[in-house]
Order: structure tokens, then C-alpha cells, then sequence
């Protein structure tokens, strides 16, 4: 169980409350070899007490920043990271969403948690932990979607107003879900507009050991000459780096990596209609930083209609997630072999 999880056992242990004469109430957290902890309520609305969620994680982890242009907490233990958002009813921890009761709220510049949400995020998290100590032949395949852009990061201006971080996403959730039905284990690193650095979505791929990983990503105005789809598989290492090292991750995995976007390349040509360009070795801080085998589609370009459709018209779009389904279902089977 990592640290956050434990941390959450001790909070769902040792939470006292204390009602005031004015009908708020007093948060105590205690925890091992710590002070206890007394918060005030920071507000009272909807007949609940309120509390502020960065004086609340402070005293216990490592890292906590709060975004206030964002109404987002991002929190760390130095093994996990997990955000805290005001506008979406779930807390994200290792990049996956955790469903509680009362979500989180952003009320006059401070993002406040319930008593409630404490105790769900606990019992949530504790939960997960069980289900994933399992071996990775008990618990089935594992596929990490990672959908481009997210928060101030719109990504490339197609021809028509969708911004390309909201198609990425609805691809992604799209492909999940068909995943899903076909038995795979599947993770979003993002599912909300939130942007993540290379090095935090990379994190989510390795810390659950996922079996396969495929970014998303569009061609806009910016490249307007560049028709069709085009993938992206990692670099072949520098002669010895260490396929231990995150940032060398891909020493021992190059070989899988290009075997998944060839397979990836003949689905696509062969199911839709625009332009092969080919598959292409690069380096980048995300495909480096896997120890997964991995690629980056570029879809098509959004600044002509007809590859546009593929996110924008749903039979096209219906197309497409089940082309990615099939060539998904390809590489792994071959891996079953």
C-alpha cells in the first residue's frame, strides 16, 4: 500500500469532529508522530462544513500546490500524485478519478472538502489499492490512452471551433470504453481539461506496469500542407542507456514499440480514407520517459473537412475507435503468443 493510501487509512481512522455551539463544526486529524491537526470550517454551505483542503494536506505530504486560477490542488507523497478539483465531481489520484459523495467546491478563492469527501477519498483509494496489489496475470491487460493538450493547452485550430484538447479527450474516452467492453483494463491520463506534463503522464503508464500505451494527438492550421496520419514511435537508445532508467525506459522496449506502430499504421491505411505519411522514430521527453511499449498517433489534420469528421462525425469517429480497438487488440494478442 504506498504512502498516500496509508496516509488516507490514518485519516479515515482518526477523524474527529466536533460540533460548536453555532452549529459548525471543528476538524481534528491526527496522525503518527504529528501534531494533531484543528481545523475551523472555512464556510458553511448547503447545510455542510467546508474546509480548506491545502491547510488540511499540508502538515502530511510532500508537495501540495494549489492553483487558484485553476480551483485545483495538486498534491504528491513522492510516489503518487493526485489532484483535488472544484469543477469536477471526483478527486484524481495516479490519474484515475475517484467518485465520492460531496465534490470538492471553490468557494471565494479557496478550494474546500467536506468531512464526507475525507472519508470517501479514504475508503476509495484503500479499495483501489486492493484491486491493483494484484499480480498483473490476475488483473488483465492494461492500456493507458493519453489524450494531447488539456487546461491552457488548447492545441492546433482546425476549421471548425472545437478546440483540439476537447477532441482528443472525446476520442479517448470513445476508445476506453470500447477497450473496456473488449475486456482491457484502461487509463485516461487526463479526463477532465487539466494539462500534465510529459514526466506526470508518463508516471501513469509506469506506475501501473500498463502493457501499452497510445497518445493522441491532431494536426491543425499550423501544418496545414501536412494531410493524413502520421505516427510516432520512441528513438532507438543511446548505446548505454539504462533500460532501468525511466528516461531510458525505452532502451529495452524499442524493438515492441516499433512492432506496435507498424500494426498501428496498417489498421489505419487500410481502414480510412486520407493520407499514410508513414511511421517515424523521434525522441520526445514523454516517449523516452515510458517503460512501455508506445506511440503517438497524429490523427489527421483538423484544418481539412474531411479528416476533421473523423472526431466531428460520429459514424466516421465510430470508424476510427473501433480501427484503434482492432489494432490494440492485434499487438496485445501478438503478445499473448
Amino acid at each position: 500500500m504506498t504512502r498516500i493510501a496509508k496516509l488516507l487509512n490514518t485519516l479515515l481512522l482518526l477523524i474527529f469532529v466536533a460540533v460548536n455551539a453555532n452549529g459548525s463544526s471543528t476538524l481534528t486529524v491526527t496522525a503518527p508522530g504529528l501534531e494533531p491537526l484543528a481545523l475551523e470550517p472555512a464556510a458553511q454551505v448547503g447545510g455542510i462544513s467546508w474546509y480548506d483542503a491545502t491547510k488540511l494536506f499540508e502538515p502530511f505530504l510532500e508537495r501540495v500546490e494549489f492553483i487558484p486560477e485553476e480551483g485545483r490542488l495538486n498534491f504528491s507523497d513522492g510516489q503518487r500524485w493526485g489532484a483535488i478539483s472544484g469543477e469536477a465531481p471526483y478527486t484524481m489520484v495516479d490519474g484515475r478519478p475517484l467518485e465520492v459523495k460531496h465534490p470538492p467546491i471553490f468557494f471565494e478563492g479557496k478550494l474546500l472538502v467536506s468531512e464526507d469527501f475525507i472519508r470517501d477519498t479514504a475508503q476509495a483509494i484503500i479499495q483501489r489499492e486492493l484491486t491493483t496489489s494484484i499480480s498483473r496475470e490476475e488483473r488483465g491487460l492494461v492500456v493507458v490512452i493519453d489524450p494531447a493538450y488539456g487546461g491552457s493547452s488548447s492545441g492546433p485550430k482546425g476549421y471548425k471551433p472545437q478546440e483540439a484538447k476537447a477532441l482528443t479527450l472525446s476520442l479517448a474516452r470513445s476508445l476506453a470504453e470500447r477497450l473496456g467492453e473488449g475486456g482491457y483494463l484502461v487509463l485516461l491520463t487526463r479526463d477532465g481539461d487539466e494539462n500534465k506534463s510529459a514526466l506526470d503522464r508518463a508516471t501513469i503508464a509506469n506506475r501501473r506496469e500498463a502493457d501499452l500505451f497510445l497518445r493522441i494527438d491532431l494536426i491543425g492550421e499550423e501544418r496545414r500542407e501536412a494531410r493524413g496520419f502520421e505516427i510516432f514511435y520512441p528513438a532507438p537508445p543511446k548505446e548505454g542507456t539504462s533500460p532501468n532508467a525511466w528516461r531510458g525506459g525505452q532502451a529495452a522496449l524499442y524493438e515492441q514499440s516499433h512492432l506496435w506502430a507498424e500494426i498501428l499504421e496498417r489498421a489505419l491505411a487500410s481502414s480510412l480514407a486520407v493520407m499514410d505519411r508513414g511511421i517515424l522514430p523521434v525522441s520526445s521527453p514523454l516517449l523516452s520517459a515510458l517503460n512501455v511499449p508506445a506511440a503517438t498517433l497524429y490523427v489527421g489534420n483538423i484544418s481539412w473537412p474531411q479528416e476533421a469528421d473523423l472526431f466531428t462525425n460520429e459514424a466516421d469517429k465510430k470508424m476510427l475507435v473501433e480501427t484503434l480497438f482492432r489494432a490494440i487488440d492485434e499487438y496485445l494478442s501478438k503478445g499473448r503468443e
